[in-house]
């Protein structure tokens, strides 16, 4: 088999390549590391689940359609939309769209 990519892992520094690299969620690590790679993944997942929920839980029940009411709420609520519509730093990095 012809090695398609060779790199570190990111938790211990064995290299490791396609034949030897396991992956979960965007994230590679040698066998060793996985379990461990997994249950940091999955902390970083649900760390950004409740960032998120917290922005836009104020919102849950509310009217924001086009009535006056809607119209109202969303005058209201102006500041906290805008900061529920911003991605995160944390989401960003986890999703491999910005680097540390």
């Amino acid at each position: 088999m012809q090695k398609i990519f060779s790199m570190k892992c990111p938790n211990c520094g064995k290299e490791i390549d396609n034949s030897t690299a396991y992956e979960y969620r965007g994230v590679l690590s040698c066998l060793d590391c996985f379990k461990d790679v997994v249950e940091q993944r999955d902390l970083e997942r649900n760390e950004i689940i409740q960032e998120s929920r917290h922005k836009t839980d104020r919102f849950k029940g509310l009217d924001l359609g086009d009535g006056v009411i809607g119209k109202a709420n969303r005058e209201i609520l102006k500041p906290d939309m805008q900061i529920a519509k911003k991605e995160s730093l944390r989401r960003k990095r986890y999703e491999g769209r910005e680097t540390k």
